[in-house]
């Protein structure tokens, strides 16, 4: 299959939220000290309201698709381009959410998307892609691993009351 991938459209983002909602409640990888109901609320809050102008300027958030070459979409990823390493200072690109639908996964649609942002830090000059992934979501993390990403930081948290 030929995928294309291309700047989002602003009526691409119905597409985007629906997609990233429907694969949460599919996949519902919740950490195991986080409530599960105020995770699912705050999920579903977030992709109501996510749209172009959700996110502030100065994220300088992009949005992409992937498509056939009729145009339907199968997949996305958002990505803020002025994020930077915490230890280094050096510029990346980091990915703020990736999602394929199920039904073209393990077709070459995350590679795609990812391949892309990859070729888009290399034309913004900027040596890295960043990203986080739950260790919960095992497939995802192996997929990252087979395409070079590796551990630079792990994050860990505390339920504290």
């Amino acid at each position: 299959m030929k995928v294309i991938v291309e700047k989002a459209r602003e009526d691409d983002w119905q597409f985007i939220a629906r997609l990233g909602l429907d694969n949460f409640i599919r996949e519902g990888i919740v950490s195991s000290i986080r409530d599960p109901d105020k995770v699912k609320r705050h999920v579903i809050d977030y992709y109501q309201r996510l749209g172009s102008s959700y996110f502030p300027p100065e994220m300088e958030v992009s949005a992409f698709i992937a498509r056939v070459k009729s145009g339907k979409p199968l997949g996305y990823v958002l990505v803020t381009a002025n994020a930077q390493d915490g230890q280094s200072g050096e510029k990346e690109i980091y990915i703020l959410d990736l999602v394929v639908a199920a039904q073209y996964r393990h077709r070459g649609v995350g590679k795609a998307l990812l391949l892309f942002v990859e070729d888009f830090a290399r034309k913004h000059n900027v040596g890295y892609v960043g990203l986080r992934v739950s260790p919960l979501n095992k497939r995802a993390w192996q997929y990252y691993h087979r395409l070079g990403y590796v551990e630079e930081w792990i994050e860990m948290t505390k339920r504290v009351y």
